[in-house]
């Protein structure tokens, strides 16, 4: 999937297995482990939605041997700017995502935000 930060757009890549290391790297929990703490406050949201960007840009990077990246702290700086809409469509959209991979369709990483 793909995100406008600022002036520039980011690919995601939330299906490959170091998106959940660089998830881990970047909250210090399990994805699995961070989804069964993180309330469903608007707060608790961001900073899945931090995660979830930080690490679907990373894992897209190792993957396509870029380094089209921000750091940890520029993606929490952009996400904090967002809209409550925005943080909510890039909710949205990563759970369509998520309900592709579910139904086994091949093209669930086309998708854009």
């Amino acid at each position: 999937m793909t995100l406008r930060l600022g002036e520039q757009d980011y690919v995601l890549n939330i299906e490959a297995m170091c998106f959940y290391d660089f998830f881990k790297e970047k909250t210090g929990q399990d994805y699995f482990e961070f989804l069964g703490t993180v309330s469903k406050n608007l707060s608790g949201t961001k900073d899945f939605i931090q995660a979830v960007v930080y690490a679907g840009m990373m894992a897209h990077s190792e993957i396509s041997e870029t380094n089209h990246t921000l750091s940890k702290e520029e993606v929490d700086k952009h996400i904090r700017r967002l809209r409550p809409q925005d943080i909510n469509k890039i909710m949205g959209d990563y759970n369509s995502l998520q309900e592709t991979e579910k139904e086994g369709e091949p093209e669930g990483q086309a998708g854009n935000l």
